[in-house]
């Protein structure tokens, strides 16, 4: 996978890749595995998916302009990472952040 910039989403600031497609196919196996398993996978398959890393999270409401400035400051080279594995997690968000508990750990490519 290789990302870039650094965007600012709703609640977020992230690295999307530049390529999403092999994310949403090891998303789309991961939610098949689901309901093949057990039952149907929670959450709406239709709502866009989105694939990124999450670099910072905000939890109140907050003035956009100052975060945006710093992110168009931002040059830095594409990185690249090898993905090994995917984890299923657990995830919920109480006391104002997100928190999770992983499930699962599956090799990519096993």
């Amino acid at each position: 996978m290789t990302f870039a910039r650094p965007v600012l989403h709703r609640e977020a600031v992230v690295l999307p890749p530049t390529d999403p497609t092999p994310l949403t196919v090891i998303r789309d196996a991961v939610r098949a595995g689901i309901e093949d398993t057990h039952a149907p996978a929670e959450g709406d398959p239709t709502r866009a998916f989105r694939p990124h890393v999450s670099l910072a999270y905000v939890n109140a409401a907050a003035d956009v302009a100052p975060v945006r400035a710093a992110l168009d400051t931002v040059q830095a080279e594409p990185v690249d990472v090898v993905l090994t594995h995917v984890s299923l997690i657990e995830l919920h968000r109480d006391h104002r952040m997100y928190q999770w508990a992983t499930v699962a750990t599956v090799p990519i490519g096993a």
